[in-house]
C-alpha cells in the first residue's frame, strides 16, 4: 500500500550535488534512521505523527529525495541505528531495481527485531510499497509450520513442496530464546532467520511473532513450560529464502538454524 504522493520544493536538497541535507531534514522534524550511499534518498520519521514514541518511533515512514517527498505505512525506529539498510537492488530478478529497505525496529541484548520493504518505482516517480511485516511473517510461516507437544519435547515439522523436516525441541522456555527477525540482502538474495514461538489456538500450536506478543503483554521469554495453555517457547530459529514476485512475498528453502 503507497499513500498519495506529495511533491515538495528542494528545500531539503544541496542544489549542486542532488543530495538531501540530513541536518534541514532533523529541523523540519523528521528523524532520519537510513540513506542511500550517494545521500540522494533518506528513509525517515516524523516526531510529531500520531503514535510516535518519544521522536524515535513510529508506524509511518517517508522517502525523501532532492524533490519529493512520500509516506507509507510501516514500523520505523531510530532509537538503536541511525544507519539502516536502504539499497538499490534487483530482489524480484526482472531486470529492474527496486529500492530495498531493512528497517531495525528494536534491538538490544537477545533482541534483534526487521521488518523489510520493498519500493517498486513508478513512471510518475512515485514509488509503490510492498511491506514485509511482523504479522504477514505469521502468515507465511504458519502455511510451512506444525508443531505437536508431547510429554517430553515438541516436535516442530517444516513441509515444503511435500517434503517434511522435522527437530524435537527440549527446551521449552527460558532466557537463551532470544527474539530474532534478520534479514540478510546480498546480490538481489534475500534470506531470513527468526526465533520460533508456538501460540495456542484452539487444538494446535501455530507461529506468532515474540516481539509481538512481548508488546501485547501476552508472552514472558523468563518464563513457560510445556504445561502452559498459552505459549510454549522452542528453542530453535528457522531459516529461509524470502521470494519477492514484484507483488507479494513468499519463504522457500525453509530450515531449522541449529
Amino acid at each position: 500500500l503507497w499513500l498519495d504522493l506529495d511533491v515538495v520544493t528542494a528545500y531539503f536538497s544541496d542544489s549542486t550535488k542532488k543530495t538531501v541535507d540530513a541536518d534541514k531534514l532533523m529541523h523540519s522534524g523528521y528523524t532520519a534512521f537510513g540513506h542511500l550511499e550517494d545521500g540522494t534518498i533518506y528513509v525517515c520519521g516524523r516526531s510529531d505523527e500520531e503514535g510516535t514514541v518519544d521522536g524515535f518511533a513510529g508506524n509511518v515512514i517517508y522517502l525523501i529525495g532532492d524533490v519529493f517527498e512520500q509516506s507509507f505505512e510501516a514500523r520505523w525506529n531510530a532509537n538503536k541505528n541511525n544507519d539502516q539498510k536502504l539499497e538499490w537492488t534487483d530482489i524480484d530478478g526482472d531486470g529492474e531495481d527496486e529500492l530495498v529497505l531493512i528497517a531495525d525496529i528494536a534491538s538490544g541484548t537477545g533482541v534483534n527485531m526487521e521488518e523489510l520493504s520493498v519500493f517498486e518505482p513508478k513512471p510518475d516517480g512515485s514509488f509503490e510499497h510492498h511491506y514485509l511485516s511482523f504479522e504477514k511473517m505469521e502468515e507465511l510461516l504458519n502455511e510451512h509450520l506444525t508443531a505437536k507437544v508431547g510429554e517430553e519435547n515438541i516436535t516442530l515439522t517444516l513441509t515444503e513442496n511435500g517434503s517434511r523436516t522435522s527437530e524435537n525441541c527440549t527446551e521449552f522456555a527460558g532466557p537463551g530464546i532470544d527474539m530474532i527477525n534478520r534479514y540478510t540482502l546480498e546480490d538481489g538474495k534475500c534470506s531470513v532467520c527468526f526465533t520460533t514461538l508456538l501460540h495456542k489456538e484452539g487444538g494446535k500450536y501455530v507461529y506468532e511473532n515474540p516481539y509481538l506478543a512481548w508488546l501485547r503483554g501476552t508472552y514472558d521469554p523468563f518464563e513457560g513450560t510445556v504445561d502452559d495453555e498459552d505459549y510454549i517457547t522452542a528453542a530453535r530459529h528457522i531459516i529461509a529464502d524470502v521470494v519477492y514476485d514484484g507483488e507479494d512475498f513468499a519463504l522457500e528453502n525453509l530450515g531449522f538454524n541449529k
